[in-house]
């Protein structure tokens, strides 16, 4: 099953109600251009596949702009080496629906 199946599957499981926590937890290989944004390595990964890797930032945008969490949490227990001339895949799962949720507290680490 691919990335995409599984996400798209699990917001349908979700449905329309809100859900009070969002967690996320990876842990392997990452980099990062900038402090502020992760790519998260797939085990395909390597220096000839440096772009098999998935843009962190993009799919927590994503699972914010559901509005269908009051509380996100991004836990990344992965290098974020800078080395690495490369971006990860962006969120394929397209753009919700927009939900306005002002509640939403987001935690990253």
């Amino acid at each position: 099953m691919t990335l995409t199946t599984c996400s798209k599957r699990f917001m349908d499981a979700i449905g329309n109600g809100p859900a009070r926590r969002f967690y996320f937890y990876f842990s392997g290989h990452g980099f990062a251009q900038l402090q502020t944004n992760s790519h998260l390595c797939l085990a395909k990964w390597s220096d000839k596949r440096r772009n098999n890797a998935l843009d962190a930032k993009s799919y927590l945008n994503y699972i914010l702009a559901t509005g269908q969490f009051d509380e996100v949490m991004f836990f990344m227990d992965c290098c974020r080496i800078r080395e690495v001339n490369a971006e990860g895949l962006k969120c394929s799962l397209g753009n919700p629906k927009p939900k306005n949720n002002p509640k939403t507290r987001i935690f990253e680490s």
